[in-house]
């Protein structure tokens, strides 16, 4: 298994110790999702780093699913704790297909505000066009193996026995 270190985006020497920041594979390997979304909610951004290896708190069945089948909405990035990137997908989305349905029943019953709600549905439709962007690379990240999910490291017991002897 070949690993990035999340720390400073090096290759890890023969997959055991980063030579730069000096991350080993056994904090990679034991990192916890979980931990991550609990720093980012108390907003310890520092305690957070960025993983293209999925820890064992994350199902990745569940993420290609949720990425395939509920990436447009975001529900993959929520469902690792990326936030931002989840609640963008989902409102930039959402505003899109509420005004395009707003535009649809102008059309229908022909309503004087018919110029007005085209412009604001060009406007969520820009937004959500990006959303539409992430969601196609996300697929390809989550297949290929470089989608990066937030962890926090685990700790390494050979270090920890290095100290106490």
């Amino acid at each position: 298994m070949r690993l990035i270190c999340p720390v400073c985006g090096a290759k890890m020497v023969e997959g055991k110790i980063c030579r730069y920041c000096g991350t080993t594979q056994n904090q990679v390997l034991t990192s916890s999702n979980k931990k991550a979304k609990t720093e980012l909610k108390l907003k310890h951004k520092n305690e957070v780093c960025y993983s293209t290896y999925i820890p064992s708190d994350v199902s990745k069945k569940k993420l290609i699913l949720l990425t395939i089948f509920t990436g447009l909405l975001g529900i993959h990035s929520l469902y690792v704790g990326r936030m931002f990137k989840g609640l963008y997908s989902l409102i930039s989305f959402s505003l899109a297909f509420v005004s395009q349905l707003f535009v649809v029943i102008a059309e229908n019953n022909s309503w004087s505000a018919l110029q007005v709600l085209n412009n604001i549905n060009s406007i969520f439709a820009f937004f959500a066009m990006f959303a539409l962007i992430f969601w196609f690379v996300d697929i390809i990240a989550v297949l290929t193996g470089k989608f990066k999910v937030p962890v926090v490291l685990g700790e390494d017991k050979y270090k920890n026995n290095k100290k106490e002897i």
